[in-house]
C-alpha cells in the first residue's frame, strides 16, 4: 500500500515509524505551511534543508534520513536557499554538524520501486 504523510507536524515521526512497521510504501511526505518553515527552519517552501536545523534551537523538528542517504559518502543540500548547493561528507554531517545543532537523525529503510 502506498502512503503519503501530509501535514507532518510534531508527531510525524510516530506516523513514519508506524507506516514502516506496517510495511507501507511511503511515497510522499510534506508540510507546506510557509509560516512554520520560516518559524522553525528560517526558510521557505522549495528551500528546505538539513542546514535549517541550525535555527531549530528548541529541537521541534525531527530529521528522518533514508538509509541510502545515511550510508552515502557525500550529502548534498541547499544552504536554506535554493540558489546554491552544498556537497559535504556525510560523516561530517553526522559527526560534526548534527551534534553541534543538537539533532540526531532517525534512519529508515524506505522501499524502492
Amino acid at each position: 500500500m502506498k502512503y503519503a504523510l501530509i501535514g507532518c507536524g510534531r508527531i510525524a515521526v510516530n506516523h513514519i515509524k508506524a507506516a514502516l512497521n506496517n510495511k507501507l510504501n511511503i511515497v510522499a511526505v510534506c508540510d507546506v505551511l510557509p509560516e512554520k518553515m520560516e518559524e522553525l527552519l528560517n526558510t521557505h517552501p522549495g528551500s528546505a534543508s538539513v542546514m535549517g536545523l541550525l535555527f531549530d534551537t528548541e529541537h521541534r523538528v525531527q530529521l528522518v534520513m533514508d538509509r541510502d542517504v545515511y550510508d552515502a559518502e557525500y550529502f548534498c543540500c541547499h544552504p536554506c536557499d535554493n540558489h546554491g548547493s552544498l556537497k559535504i561528507k556525510t560523516s561530517d554531517l553526522l559527526t560534526k554538524f548534527l551534534p553541534h545543532v543538537g539533532h540526531e537523525p532517525i534512519v529508515v529503510d524506505l522501499p524502492r520501486e
